[in-house]
């Protein structure tokens, strides 16, 4: 019983929720909110090709996923946001990661293949918002050297009628770089998303 109501679970989300149709929607509303003065997005600068985007937990809605919300609709390309594999194990939780292109941290050929597709992967390196990691962790790094993709600090800020994405510049990471050259790209990564290291 409780396999068939996940499996439905998850065909209904797979049809009703897919990226494509939810980045639409979400698009036609940010127009919408503009056009009436309602709401301003300044979103549409996430550079046009394939990168690790880091980002910060900026758009006020619990969650990883809410920061999809803003980041798909004002990319260029398919984000696919990087998260905790044991997430995937939740019943709730799955459809709804796998319908937005959610990928398993542990799945470092699926990263790989989606960014040979020109797609954006995205992760937030502070940690999950209910478990942050004070200094930040270095997988987006750890991926930027692995694969020799392009590593952009993203900056999501939300305030009083509005939401804005500020791309920072672009990080190469040496293929040769060492565990603390991780951590020191990790450290001006989190500076540029603008968290206090020292707290």
């Amino acid at each position: 019983m409780v396999n068939t109501l996940e499996n439905a679970l998850e065909k209904v989300v797979s049809k009703v929720f897919t990226y494509d149709r939810s980045v639409g929607a979400i698009r036609a509303i940010q127009k919408a909110t503009q056009k009436l003065g309602l709401y301003e997005f300044d979103i549409y600068h996430i550079p046009d090709k394939p990168h690790v985007l880091a980002h910060n937990h900026g758009f006020k809605l619990y969650g990883s996923v809410a920061d999809l919300y803003v980041l798909g609709p004002g990319a260029p390309r398919p984000v696919h946001g990087l998260f905790y594999h044991k997430l995937f194990k939740n019943p709730l939780y799955r459809p709804f990661l796998k319908s937005w292109n959610g990928i398993p941290t542990n799945r470092l050929k699926e990263i790989e293949k989606y960014l040979d597709n020109g797609d954006i992967i995205a992760l937030a390196p502070s940690g999950p918002e209910h478990m942050p990691s004070k200094r930040g962790e270095v997988g987006a790094a750890w991926i930027a050297r692995k694969l020799q993709i392009p590593l952009i600090p993203t900056k999501i800020t939300q305030g009083k009628g509005y939401v804005r994405i500020d791309p920072g510049k672009e990080i190469n990471v040496s293929a040769d770089a060492s565990r603390d050259d991780l951590r020191e790209i990790t450290d001006e990564v989190m500076h540029e998303l603008g968290y206090n290291l020292g707290e």
